[in-house]
């Protein structure tokens, strides 16, 4: 007995100095970030779902390339570009942070994740801290691949400690505090402005689950900075992987965090207004209630249609204006002359990729049916048309009257498709590409 106390209490040192000090960072980076002053305004740049994979990863005639065109819209096949052209907007922009919301690989494969935090290295070498989280895509995964002509095989996935080493670096080294049960912290931005990075995802070894939570040892160490940041006049804003609030009536399990309401209780208690998240892939704005309560900007995939970043500029009282914005690829492609016509074409290609993605889809399920060829075609159209909209987060008026809704409420009355058109219906009603956040207390 005598000897396994002191390797306990070992154990738990090395847990101690993991989360709270941060002292296994081997390498600083300079320069180092001066805090801004209270009641100066301020710029933040958030992306999320960026689904980073490393080039030599995926080749171009492997059979899971060929695969993503019946997909879900990402494009991982230029997600080195993309990253590549949105860095350099955020380095232009300087910002007094970049955050980034989780799945910032495609799926936790540990190239990915060098290749990454090299590239946003020379973010923080420009003075800009970056802020990140894991999300479901990024930390123990058991679904890390190469993707070669000959198949596929498994390559090294990394664990939370190595997330750690890579990330924290570049700015969550800097926090001024830390939760022991999570890779949450909270980043003092400026003398009256926090950022409160919450670690939504649940990864443990060998179970990696969709669904996020945040968990009660976390919960009480929220609540401790919260009621210190209150008390010291200083404002907050939450940062999740998955969502604060259902965007959506039909995903809203694996999506929306689990014990949300609870989340939602503690936040509004200590008058945080806003949270930023992604997991969901559509760009959505929605607010915990109608006239009041913190609001939830759930900003799409960087690398699906339309590729879209969010801007934050913070006014000196406070209030905010939210803008999506969307990268641009071709000037990218075209300053470092690339010739590859689909980047320097990027717009077009992104949304004819969506296009196509959503057809393969729909194609494949109403080709089961005995329905005429003209019918085929309105119906894709239909749906491709709303899904484009949907994922921009720009609502097009059309009503459930609309004569080729009604063919899909005929065919398929209680079907997938017809169920999912009915939740843009339902919440794709209001614009979510801009967003004014009144001042605390206004």
């Amino acid at each position: 007995m005598k000897k396994i106390v002191p390797a306990f209490f070992i154990a738990a040192l090395i847990v101690t100095v993991f989360f709270v000090n941060n002292n296994f960072v081997k390498e600083k980076i300079r320069p180092r970030i001066e805090r801004v002053p209270a009641n100066r305004e301020i710029k933040i740049i958030t992306a999320t779902d960026i689904h980073y994979l490393a080039e030599d990863l995926l080749e171009p005639r492997s059979s899971f390339h060929q695969a993503l065109k019946r997909g879900d819209g990402k494009m991982p096949h230029y997600s080195t570009q993309i990253l590549d052209a949105f860095l350099d907007e955020v380095i232009r922009a300087k910002p007094a942070a970049l955050v980034l919301s989780g799945d910032i690989t495609f799926n936790g494969e540990k190239r990915s994740h060098v290749e990454l935090a090299r590239n946003l290295k020379k973010v923080r070498e420009h003075g800009i801290p970056v802020l990140v989280i894991p999300g479901n895509h990024d930390i123990n995964s058991p679904r890390t691949y190469m993707y070669s002509n000959n198949g596929r095989k498994p390559v090294p996935n990394i664990s939370q400690k190595e997330f750690w080493e890579l990330y924290s670096p570049l700015g969550a080294a800097d926090a001024v505090s830390f939760d022991n049960s999570s890779l949450s912290y909270v980043y003092q931005l400026s003398e009256d402005l926090q950022i409160m990075m919450l670690d939504t995802s649940q990864y443990e070894k060998g179970r990696v689950k969709t669904g996020g939570r945040i968990n009660e040892k976390t919960l009480a160490w929220m609540e401790k900075n919260l009621s210190k940041a209150k008390k010291s006049g200083v404002n907050v804003i939450t940062v999740t992987h998955h969502s604060l609030l259902p965007h959506s009536s039909l995903f809203t399990a694996d999506f929306t965090l689990e014990n949300y309401p609870q989340v939602l209780n503690v936040l509004e208690k200590y008058g945080v207004l806003l949270n930023l998240s992604g997991h969901i892939h559509i760009q959505h704005i929605i607010r915990a209630n109608e006239f009041d309560g913190i609001y939830d900007i759930a900003t799409s995939s960087l690398i699906v249609y339309p590729n879209h970043y969010g801007i934050l500029d913070i006014n000196a009282d406070r209030s905010a204006l939210y803008t999506a914005n969307r990268v641009n690829v071709s000037k990218y492609a075209e300053n470092t002359v690339i010739d590859d016509e689909n980047l320097l074409n990027f717009d077009k290609y992104s949304f004819d990729y969506m296009s196509q993605t959503t057809f393969y889809k729909i194609y494949e399920r109403l080709s089961q049916f005995n329905i005429s060829d003209e019918e085929k075609t309105a119906m894709i159209e239909f749906v491709q048309m709303l899904n484009i909209h949907y994922f921009a987060g720009i609502p097009l008026d059309i009503t459930e009257e609309d004569k080729i809704y009604k063919l899909w409420s005929e065919y398929f009355p209680s079907g997938f498709h017809t169920r999912y058109l009915n939740s843009i219906f339902k919440e794709n009603d209001t614009q979510s590409t801009t967003l004014f956040i009144p001042a605390p207390g206004k």
